[in-house]
């Protein structure tokens, strides 16, 4: 009988080989990539982001945390150009200092301003412009008033455009932890020049030695018992 004829060898397919290369180059990258950021992050040089929850901000400000220990205070500077006082509040909730305000565009402010004085002028020295006056219509559907003068609408304002927007305006929130027992009448703050500084005592004053447990004691101040008169005795506190 004839042999069989030999199968054929397939082929190898380098494409498939080329492709499993690349994905195990990837794979070898990515796991140093996580091996690297994981000792940093154990270093103390990166930190993870944790996103607060709580914060419903529209933006964060800069601040420098001034911990000396020379000062019995810690000082938070925050950097708040263009944000008033009265839109700022501070507040301690969960051992944490809570900083939240607003700010507004400056020109959005003022064009809203200027627009809502338009219109009180208008209302002003037009109080007889209504619907009421009106007495005629012409074919071209033009109204006019009792006067036979034609309603004309006032121009409307060009929107206001801005090519480069960098700033941020709206709702800030920035939180600091702060020491166990700290009150809200312990923090201090105060703005200039943009710049907002809040202080607050490194120990609660609840935590603090009191004058008579830390003052030395003097023996002058210290009568002999047998000088005291018994009637002039205090009788103790129940």
């Amino acid at each position: 009988m004839p042999s069989a004829a030999p199968s054929p060898i397939p082929s190898k397919s380098y494409k498939f080989s080329s492709q499993q290369a690349s994905n195990r180059y990837r794979d070898a990258i990515s796991q140093g990539v996580r091996i690297r950021v994981h000792q940093l992050i154990q270093a103390g040089i990166l930190r993870p982001a944790r996103p607060n929850k709580q914060c419903s901000g529209n933006w964060k400000p800069r601040m420098d945390l001034v911990d000396d220990p020379s000062s019995s205070n810690i000082m938070a500077i925050f950097e708040l150009p263009g944000v008033k006082n009265e839109n700022i509040t501070l507040q301690i909730k969960d051992r944490r200092l809570v900083v939240v305000g607003s700010r507004v565009d400056p020109f959005t402010e003022a064009l809203a301003a200027a627009k809502a004085h338009s219109e009180q002028t208008s209302a002003t020295t037009n109080p007889s412009r209504n619907i009421t006056n009106v007495t005629s219509q012409t074919t071209t559907g033009s109204a006019r008033t009792g006067s036979g003068g034609p309603i004309t609408a006032s121009p409307s304002t060009p929107a206001m455009n801005k090519s480069i927007r960098e700033l941020r305006y709206g709702s800030f929130f920035r939180t600091i932890p702060v020491p166990e027992g700290i009150k809200q009448s312990e923090v201090t703050a105060g703005i200039q020049d943009g710049m907002l500084t809040v202080t607050w005592p490194r120990v609660p004053a609840a935590a603090r030695p009191s004058a008579s447990e830390t003052a030395p004691l003097s023996t002058s101040s210290i009568t002999p018992m047998d000088t005291v008169d018994p009637t002039e005795a205090t009788p103790m506190l129940q």
